[in-house]
């Protein structure tokens, strides 16, 4: 169902498992899904904005919500919190990673 101001729509998306689906979504050509190539890449700490170049994702919020929320959820990835005072931003590392 569609509503004004899309709340009823993004609980329904949420409710499905939306994020989940598509960080588990496995490419037929390599046989590697998109939450491995994400650890991967975060084996040095990444931004956001590198991490959305990545997925060819044009919003963060959908970085976020679909591809690295899960997976700070299932403890395979750390948010390392950025600095709005020093304006730095908040990087995502592997979290077997040491930093």
């Amino acid at each position: 169902m569609w509503v004004s101001g899309d709340t009823i729509f993004i609980e329904k998306v949420f409710e499905m498992g939306a994020g989940t689906a598509r960080v588990n979504e496995v490419d037929p050509a390599t046989g590697r899904s998109k939450a491995d190539d994400i650890i991967e890449y975060c084996s040095q700490p990444r931004t956001i904005m590198e991490l959305s170049e990545l997925l060819n994702c044009k919003w963060h919020v959908t970085t976020h919500r679909c591809y690295l929320g899960p997976l700070i959820e299932q403890g395979l990835l750390r948010k390392i919190e950025g600095s709005r005072k020093t304006k730095t931003p908040s990087l995502y590392v592997d979290a077997r990673v040491a930093v």
